[in-house]
């Protein structure tokens, strides 16, 4: 079964379920869930709003600007294109204008509110009296939440991007090297590696800098003895790479080296645990107790979060969410803790869920011990 055979069919088992009669994506991130493709002048002018819809009777429709109409068309796997011509009608009128002539000015339908401006919700209430809006954002997350075949196979392979990018600018530092140097190599790398950018990074060295959550790398040098946390997001053509990889000029002292120990063996332990039927909530009370037990007071806001379209997908892995995992979610499982006057330690993996526990598909670089460099 296609992404999109399997969507219409999921789609319209929860519509026939609530009695609703259509779901609209908006967000970039649910209209290429959506509709296939990826165009990236929504990430860039969001006021050039496309809409995937997916009613429950009758076929999907996708409606875009004049702008990007070919591109629609071209790679879409939506085969109805419903331009509007923008700058002579607001985005939503064109999506009013859609669900008119498809009989779909009445009933029913979830639309990401979250994510469609207030001006526009409004036009569309008054252009619609007759439809209900109703909020998208818990379908579309639980329907991004399990990825298929080939974006298991993508995710992998933009990861493996990551981790090779990662370890060549970690394996050129040399003691005294500063900070921002580093990170340039890093992302001269993944852009060459086939990143369209590279919107986060959080480089920090030394027992101090290091305690900083997002720390900005600056021209801080970098010396034998301190640890190097990097915590870097790239971006593919609509999927993410968020991982965290730490290094060491010279060899690690013992405590240096039990600290990650501990932080390895609780990750480790909490990506076993990562199978199906498991509570978010569960796993994030147990990494606390876990910690706890390898002597660290361990309590993070969230030891995780799903990876995908978004940075960060539904579920996030912490205290408060109940809801269970499934098999071929793609999970980031992430561990930092700070150990007095050593500093902030930190490694996060992406991670699938199966039915043997998870499986880690970021294995480029060995992680067991401390990554050592510039000897």
């Amino acid at each position: 079964m296609t992404k999109r055979e399997h969507l219409e069919t999921t789609l319209r088992r929860e519509m026939d379920s609530a009695g609703v009669d259509a779901v609209i994506g908006v967000s970039p991130e649910n209209v290429q869930h959506l509709a296939g493709v990826f165009i990236i002048s929504q990430r860039m002018i969001p006021d050039r709003l496309a809409f995937a819809v997916y009613p429950r009777r009758g076929m999907p429709f996708f409606v875009v600007s004049t702008v990007v109409e070919y591109t629609a068309r071209t790679q879409s796997w939506i085969d109805e294109i419903v331009p509007y011509t923008e700058h002579a009608v607001l985005p939503v009128e064109g999506l009013v204008r859609a669900l008119r002539d498809r009989g779909l000015s009445r009933g029913r339908a979830w639309i990401e509110t979250g994510y469609l401006p207030t001006r526009d919700g409004d036009i569309l209430r008054r252009a619609l009296p007759d439809l209900e809006l109703l909020d998208a954002e818990r379908l579309l997350n639980r329907s991004r939440m399990v990825k298929t075949p080939e974006e298991i196979r993508h995710m992998t392979e933009i990861a493996r991007v990551w981790e090779t990018a990662v370890h060549a600018g970690y394996a050129a530092t040399t003691a005294g090297e500063a900070e921002q140097a580093i990170v340039r190599r890093m992302t001269q790398h993944l852009l060459a590696g086939g990143a369209d950018w590279v919107p986060f990074v959080s480089f920090a060295s030394g027992p101090e800098r290091t305690l900083i959550a997002h720390s900005v790398p600056d021209e801080t040098p970098v010396q034998p003895g301190r640890i190097m946390r990097l915590d870097m997001v790239g971006f593919f053509r609509g999927y993410y790479t968020d991982f965290g990889r730490m290094a060491i000029v010279g060899d690690p002292s013992p405590a240096q080296r039990d600290a990650y120990r501990r932080i390895i063996t609780l990750q480790r332990e909490m990506i076993q645990r990562a199978k199906p039927g498991r509570r978010a909530s569960d796993l994030y009370r147990e990494s606390v107790a876990i910690g706890k037990d390898l002597g660290m007071d361990f309590e993070m806001d969230a030891i995780g979060h799903s990876l995908g379209l978004r940075l960060h997908e539904y579920p996030i892995l912490n205290r408060f969410e109940e809801e269970t995992l499934v098999p071929d979610m793609l999970l980031c499982v992430e561990i930092a803790h700070a150990f007095a006057s050593l500093g902030r330690f930190h490694v996060e993996d992406l991670v699938r869920v199966t039915e043997r526990g998870g499986e880690r598909l970021t294995t480029h670089i060995d992680t067991s011990e401390m990554l050592v460099v510039g000897r």
